[in-house]
């Protein structure tokens, strides 16, 4: 009879994991304080703040699409507006229905 060795290997991820999030796991550092990492924040469903952003997809008063290097972000409401755009941070305004990941 053969006795089956049990492996004490650690679960993957359903995706795989980036230096940066490995980086930050190991320094227990938050992932948006890595150099490179996109950044979103959100002022209720008013205002967005995205930092990383390299151009912009598509801009309408429905439809903000927005290019992060190695995603897109699509944000979807009313009267939405690009108040600023600079240093690959740009400011949406608006009323924000939802923020897709693409």
């Amino acid at each position: 009879m053969v006795k089956k060795k049990h492996s004490r290997a650690k679960p993957q991820p359903a995706y795989k994991r980036t230096v940066q999030e490995k980086v930050s796991e190991e320094l227990d550092l938050p992932l948006s304080s890595m150099p490179g990492m996109p950044n979103i924040e959100l002022a209720g469903n008013r205002q967005a703040v995205v930092e990383g952003c390299k151009g912009v997809l598509e801009y309408n008063e429905d439809v903000i699409k927005l290019n992060l290097g190695k995603s897109v972000v699509r944000f979807v409401g009313s009267g939405l507006s690009m108040n600023s755009y600079r240093f690959e941070q740009a400011v949406i305004s608006g009323n924000i229905l939802s923020v897709e990941f693409l």
